[in-house]
């Protein structure tokens, strides 16, 4: 495969390694994203000292461009895209259930490999549905701002639909309503008694929703997590979880309510794809989540056959992973070589290549030359104060405490802990459908996104005022 010479850098963040870049971005998930639409996407993205880097194709982004313009007067197109969505969604989640049914243990080697194979596969056909509002967002947000002011973009293009996220909390509050009326309206519970008395009710919050925060490589919600939650969610008290329950059951039609005075005046489908993009986006994201939680204990049992840890596991690209399982040999020289150096790929629809070292300097020593400039937005209305906490993974997140402002690169799933206890998020990702955007309008919580440098300006402590509407945040 020859590499195209002119890429743009779209986007950068943590935590992603190169074995899970390609779930998003493998031969397979192209060949899907072109099902959705009809312009072939070449990508080259490159992992190194932490960060992930993506870079797309110039001409690629120009031919989105022109299929954005064209399909802007077919709302139905859309609307019937959110609907196919929804089928494959539910549809994937029972083929993931079906394929890690088995005990990983209990494989061959190449039952273990095989079955890691299908549901990834699985997990392809869910991805572009993510991608692909990812990429074509930021092209129809720059035109709707031509005809709207920025300070309303948030509200215009907040999804009117209930996700996951906010299932989940609903939940919690009404387990936790329950527990107060059990326990004669007391706000003083502890988890230890939660545990012991509402065991079934934890049991089903874990079942449901604990596979959330997994994204990556995190760890899922389990039933200590949910007695903590629930807790902390008691002392809160009975009236402001009432407020909360209503305020969720409400949510759509409040939301459609806001958008429409909002919109008083503006006749344009672009908001209504933005949502579209905005909810199938995240909704993705946490499909891919049930997936990888399912395998996690089928890539635990490769690490023990292999002798390998988790981090060197996540240098593989898929068909060097399915190889090594097979044969049960580790190439661990390569696996830190790649840590250590970084390591990349260039893929479209056809092919998928390894990037040489030369390659991935190149493209990195011209990132400022390369980077695509987002706009700087206000996902969320607001003010607040707290110090700064700097996130990047995992260990950040367990750190995070309440009424802290997080401030990171991007967020995803694997973040929501943290981003349940933050007073307010500053990104340098930008794009209004993006997570932090999404779960802050979700939470109500003050988000700015597209801070440039977020993460080199502030540090760890810092005491801030933040005021999104004026695009501020100030060190005090």
């Amino acid at each position: 495969m020859k590499p195209e010479s002119n890429y743009k850098l779209f986007a950068s963040w943590e935590s992603g390694l190169l074995l899970d870049e390609m779930l998003w971005a493998n031969v397979k998930a192209n060949q899907n994203l072109l099902k959705l639409c009809p312009t072939e996407r070449t990508v080259q993205f490159i992992w190194k000292d932490g960060i992930h880097y993506v870079f797309f194709g110039q001409e690629y982004l120009y031919n989105l461009s022109k299929w954005c313009s064209e399909k802007e007067n077919d709302i139905e197109f859309f609307r019937k895209y959110l609907l196919k969505f929804k089928d494959t969604a539910e549809l994937v989640k029972k083929k993931i259930d079906n394929f890690t049914r088995v005990t990983a243990s209990q494989l061959s080697d190449e039952e273990l490999a095989g079955a890691i194979s299908k549901t990834r596969l699985l997990i392809n056909d869910i991805t572009p549905f993510d991608q692909l509002g990812m990429i074509a967002e930021p092209i129809c947000t720059e035109k709707l701002l031509k005809i709207i002011d920025k300070s309303k973009i948030g509200q215009v293009t907040m999804p009117p639909w209930q996700s996951t996220t906010m299932k989940e909390e609903l939940a919690v509050i009404s387990t936790s309503l329950e527990i107060i009326n059990n326990e004669t309206k007391t706000t003083q519970v502890t988890p230890g008694q939660i545990r012991t008395k509402y065991r079934e009710e934890l049991k089903k919050l874990t079942s449901e929703y604990g596979f959330i925060p997994v994204f990556l490589f995190n760890q899922n919600w389990d039933e200590d997590h949910y007695a903590l939650e629930i807790s902390e969610k008691i002392k809160e008290g009975k009236e402001k979880l009432e407020q909360r329950k209503s305020q969720l059951n409400n949510f759509e039609q409040n939301t459609r309510e806001k958008t429409a005075t909002e919109l008083n005046g503006i006749n344009s489908n672009l908001p209504e794809i933005i949502q579209i993009f905005s909810f199938t986006r995240n909704e993705a994201e946490l499909v891919l989540s049930y997936g990888q939680c399912k395998l996690q204990p089928f890539y635990k049992e490769i690490c023990k056959r292999l002798h390998i840890t988790v981090k060197q596991l996540r240098m593989y690209a898929e068909s060097e992973l399915y190889s090594a399982v097979v044969q049960r040999k580790a190439n661990e020289a390569m696996l830190n070589e790649r840590l250590a150096n970084g390591a990349g790929m260039h893929t479209n629809a056809t092919t998928g290549e390894l990037m040489e070292a030369k390659e991935i300097k190149t493209a990195l020593a011209n990132i400022e030359k390369t980077e695509m400039k987002l706009p700087m937005l206000c996902a969320c209305a607001g003010k607040a104060k707290g110090k700064v906490r700097i996130v990047r993974n995992a260990e950040d997140v367990k750190a995070f405490q309440q009424g802290e402002v997080l401030v990171s690169l991007w967020t995803c799933v694997d973040f929501l802990p943290a981003m349940k206890k933050a007073a307010a998020f500053i990104t340098e990702g930008g794009g209004i459908t993006c997570h932090a955007a999404v779960i802050a309008r979700e939470l109500g919580t003050p988000c700015i996104i597209g801070y440039k440098d977020a993460t080199k300006t502030f540090k760890n402590g810092d005491e801030v005022e933040v005021d999104t509407e004026k695009l501020k945040a100030e060190k005090k």
